[in-house]
């Protein structure tokens, strides 16, 4: 079950308790885990997404999707994390400091997970690691992915590695939609593969080699076809920090 908490800008904080842990004898290294053929399922998996060579829709019937995962990291390893201990996030070590527990209200969302059940908690906690005024970010908070798993908030995205690229062949499945949302998540425009690939292509000529960004994109694949793409208005990730 995935649960998904919207931390936003830390909205909904009803709870922060400082942890005033010494620095631990024997720090430790603390990197997101490979991403194994389970968690990354070409066949039918979901991915953040980017798209490449749009121009190459009319003249050889494919597009490129380019597909990113969330950097998870081990429940044991957050959880377990102290002061000293140097954790990796968006190609970067940071020395753990003070870190601040949260207590985050649990939403859900309908299409991607299940409601929390009555004998779990409505709330879960997130593990914020302090950092310095002079730090490129305002806040890293590690908050449950699920299955075992954190994944990273920087700000008000979340980091994402390369998993691979693969040419879509075209034409698109039948059952193949495209929904633009709003940053809240509501549903704003839903198109068919055939407006889709207009999009694409109008893209290609406006924006460039690249259009969406992994940090608000998402595709679903099912049997190795790919099924539905989600686009946001938001978050804009690391470029606009």
């Amino acid at each position: 079950m995935k649960i998904i908490i919207r931390i936003g800008l830390l909205a909904g904080l009803v709870m922060c308790m400082m942890v005033g842990a010494a620095f631990a004898e024997g720090s430790r290294e603390i990197a997101p885990v490979p991403f194994t053929d389970e968690l990354a399922d070409l066949q039918n998996g979901s991915f953040c997404l980017e798209v490449e060579d749009m121009d190459r829709i009319d003249n050889s019937g494919y597009f490129t999707a380019v597909l990113y995962l969330e950097d998870l990291y081990e429940a044991e390893q957050i959880e377990g994390m102290k002061k000293g201990d140097k954790i990796w996030v968006n190609g970067t070590w940071f020395t753990v400091g003070e870190i601040v527990l949260h207590e985050e209200e649990v939403y859900w969302d309908g299409d991607n997970a299940e409601p929390p059940k009555e004998s779990e908690p409505a709330v879960q906690i997130t593990y914020e690691i302090m950092l310095p005024e002079d730090a490129v970010y305002e806040y890293i908070v590690f908050q449950k992915a699920g299955n075992g798993y954190y994944y990273a908030v920087v700000d008000d995205w979340n980091p994402v590695s390369l998993i691979t690229r693969i040419k879509v062949m075209l034409p698109l499945p039948d059952k193949f939609v495209y929904k633009e949302m709003s940053g809240g998540g509501a549903e704003e425009d839903l198109f068919g593969a055939e407006d889709f690939l207009d999009l694409l292509r109008g893209a290609g000529e406006e924006e460039g080699t690249s259009f969406f960004s992994p940090y608000n994109t998402y595709v679903r694949f099912e049997d190795g076809m790919m099924m539905e793409i989600e686009s946001y208005s938001y978050p804009y990730g690391p470029e606009s920090d």
